[in-house]
């Protein structure tokens, strides 16, 4: 459900540095390694490994939009996702702290239906200003260290 555009919602973002991620900075540097090494020989392999590494870097690229009704989830990579939950339809959200990996959020509606959402971009006081805004807006959220 997305906002209309009568609805005078202003919204917070949470959002990181993409480029400062790790993850970004490997992908980043594969690419530049491949096209100062290519070879038409290895076109496919190029391409084939390049494309899991790109997606395994966009599930991670994703950040946050709150407003007092609505949180939406955008994702820097994959730009035409998106979703957009209401803050009543939404019955808790889990913040999974990784030892290795990106952090993420993991949203649990009313019908007990769950969705995670990594954001590997956001640095930690990013994750906490966003933890005290959805408690300030009434949504239930845990912070699990896993």
């Amino acid at each position: 459900m997305r906002p209309r555009e009568s609805d005078p919602e202003i919204f917070t973002r949470y959002i990181g540095n993409l480029l400062l991620n790790l993850n970004v900075i490997l992908f980043v540097g594969c690419l530049v390694y491949t096209l100062v090494t290519f070879n038409m020989d290895y076109i496919f392999a190029y391409i084939f490994f390049n494309s899991i590494f790109f997606g395994y870097v966009a599930v991670s690229a994703n950040y946050f939009l709150l407003s007092d009704s609505y949180l939406q989830i955008k994702n820097y990579l994959w730009f035409w996702k998106g979703k957009t939950y209401r803050l009543d339809d939404i019955k808790e959200i889990n913040i999974e702290w990784p030892r290795r990996g990106s952090v993420a959020a993991r949203i649990i509606q009313q019908d007990d239906v769950s969705i995670r959402f990594k954001a590997g971009s956001l640095w930690e006081k990013d994750w906490i200003n966003f933890i005290n805004d959805l408690e300030r807006r009434g949504v239930r959220v845990q912070s699990l260290r896993i």
